[in-house]
């Protein structure tokens, strides 16, 4: 599924316009979760963001402790119903 799909299947546009990547992790479990969000965000740089979409409420504390550890910082959550939404920004170098 493409981008656009993902933000029109979903109704992110609302929540977030305009995510410089999007991770659809719905399904997976940690450590699964983890091991995607960091290969993603590798090749991230300065001020770019990725939406994370998951359907697994653990997978906030991943999130939380992966923007902890690598110094990420999560901009935009909606947590209230699935799929939960998550957007994190790169503020390193």
């Amino acid at each position: 599924m493409n981008n656009n799909n993902i933000i029109n299947n979903y109704g992110i546009k609302k929540f977030y316009s305009n995510p410089t990547y999007i991770l659809n992790i719905k399904g997976f479990h940690c450590p699964e979760t983890l091991i995607m969000i960091k290969k993603k965000t590798r090749n991230m740089i300065k001020n770019q963001t990725l939406l994370i979409i998951t359907d697994n409420n653990l997978v906030y504390l991943d999130i939380k402790q992966f923007c902890l550890f690598m110094k990420y910082k999560i901009i935009k959550k909606k947590i209230n119903s699935i799929p939960y939404l998550f957007v994190i920004k790169n503020f390193n170098k």
